[in-house]
């Protein structure tokens, strides 16, 4: 099997035909299958799916299984997975291009030092009107392990990455700390085997919507969950990374503290502020926590 397309979804009976048809319509010569993980939602998204994998034999439905969360079915899914290569697209993303799998996969296979590539998308509303023509505007044209760490956007639908025993056994240790950033453990673990090239194309869709798991979390719970999952990467990649993990977690106190600024909740701020400063270690740590917390006068 040369490829396995990563699908899971839950209470998305709106947009789950639409991501399906996009997997379907692509054009390859190679063997592929499309693995769903559909989350026991409570919608009409399982008999689509069932309906699906029915008429075309390339679809595989997992086995209906209590309500795992993002992480835990993020994590199933990837551990069922049998192809060389993995394709994603989430339940209410989708596809543009029907050359997409075909240009990703030849990437990879002419260059052996990529762990795996990425395009651009556009975010489109609930309608399906575009919101933004590009989401992402990259300055490199290579993912390296710190740039997944300190700084990156991956539109999720984009990637397709080699398959490996090493991506999908830390998948299983450390999802249990990934509440809200399971992408971002993901693509952390990819660059951690190789580069992830980029590519200028515009070939899928992020939809933006006020059901989408991120828009219902509290944006503080949000970026308190992303420095705990910080903080559990830097002991499972080890020392050897140490100033890269201490730096991304004051860079997201210093989000949390810029979220405080902006809601007006100045003791807060303030508290966050003297935690990021008591942890200085350095004169580079001390000249990025300024970076990240002075002069808010104009936001």
């Amino acid at each position: 099997m040369k490829l396995s397309v990563f699908v899971v979804t839950y209470n998305q009976e709106k947009y789950i035909r639409q991501c399906l048809d996009s997997i379907l319509m692509q054009q390859v010569d190679f063997d592929y299958e499309v693995v769903i993980g559909e989350d026991h939602g409570t919608d009409g998204t399982r008999a689509i799916c069932e309906e699906y994998a029915a008429k075309y034999p390339q679809i595989r439905l997992l086995p209906l299984a209590e309500n795992l969360g993002v992480a835990g079915n993020w994590e199933r899914v990837i551990s069922e997975c049998k192809g060389e290569y993995i394709a994603m697209c989430e339940g209410d993303d989708y596809w543009t291009n029907c050359n997409k799998l075909e240009k990703q996969v030849y990437l990879l296979e002419c260059d052996h030092s990529l762990s795996g590539c990425y395009h651009n998308a556009s975010s489109v509303d609930e309608q399906g009107n575009i919101k933004k023509e590009k989401i992402t505007n990259p300055k490199i044209q290579e993912i390296k392990f710190e740039d997944s760490i300190l700084s990156w956007y991956v539109p999720t639908a984009s990637l397709v990455f080699r398959n490996s025993n090493y991506i999908k056994e830390n998948m299983r240790f450390l999802y249990k700390y990934s509440y809200v950033s399971t992408d971002r453990l993901l693509i952390a673990l990819i660059a951690h085997q190789g580069n992830i090239k980029y590519i200028d194309e515009i070939m899928s869709c992020y939809r933006v919507h006020d059901s989408a798991v991120t828009a219902q979390k509290n944006k503080i719970e949000m970026f308190q969950k992303t420095i705990f999952l910080f903080e559990q990467m830097h002991v499972f990649f080890g020392c050897e990374h140490d100033t890269l993990f201490r730096n991304a977690i004051q860079k997201w106190r210093g989000v949390i503290a810029k979220t405080y600024w902006n809601q007006r909740s100045y003791c807060n701020y303030i508290r966050i502020c003297i935690i990021n400063l008591a942890s200085i270690r350095s004169f580079i740590e001390a000249k990025t926590i300024i970076k990240n917390y002075i002069l808010f006068r104009n936001r």
